[in-house]
């Protein structure tokens, strides 16, 4: 029986195909779970950190991008607080119904910095409301990686997005 001169190539590459670059892109795929959940769980920390006290510290703030960069990655975060007001209704004649509108004012990251780099907390109220999103500004590995393999392009835009908050609550400021 006689070889077919393409699957002597093939075979081989083949092999390596299996034995290389599959483990390759499993590997980077775990390291991109993992990365993700590290930033995913300090992302929550951090946001149920401020909800329940009330308030962002340089200290919190600190421990947050401290726990990102060991992803090896670096981060865009946005940050996002409406402080709940409320505004007395008052009737034709000048007198409060007893009635209020709620209405919320937005303070983002740049003004949630201006406190912290003052050296103050940045004090939030309960019934305000407290996001925040980080996005890594580099896609993940594994991805990249896959993309560049099944012929996507190296870049599937895939990074590493957490989002938390709610409510702030129960301060024990």
């Amino acid at each position: 029986m006689q070889e077919d001169p393409v699957s002597r190539v093939a075979s081989p590459l083949l092999l390596i195909l299996l034995m290389v670059i599959v483990p390759l892109l499993i590997g980077t795929m775990v390291l991109d779970v993992s990365q993700r959940s590290t930033a995913d769980n300090a992302v929550q920390e951090f946001s149920q950190e401020a909800r329940s006290t009330g308030y962002i510290s340089q200290a919190n703030y600190q421990n947050l991008v401290t726990a990102l960069s060991t992803t090896n990655k670096s981060y865009t975060v946005k940050m996002l607080h409406r402080a709940k007001t409320a505004t007395p209704v008052y009737g034709n004649d000048g007198k409060a119904t007893g009635k209020y509108t709620t209405t919320y004012v937005a303070y983002n990251q740049d003004d949630i910095f201006t406190k912290l780099d003052d050296g103050e907390d940045y004090v939030m109220k309960n019934g305000d409301f407290f996001d925040i999103s980080v996005a890594s500004q580099q896609p993940m590995t594994g991805f990249s990686y896959f993309g560049a393999f099944t012929g996507q392009g190296p870049n599937l835009g895939m990074k590493i997005i957490c989002k938390a908050g709610g409510m702030v609550g129960n301060t024990k400021r």
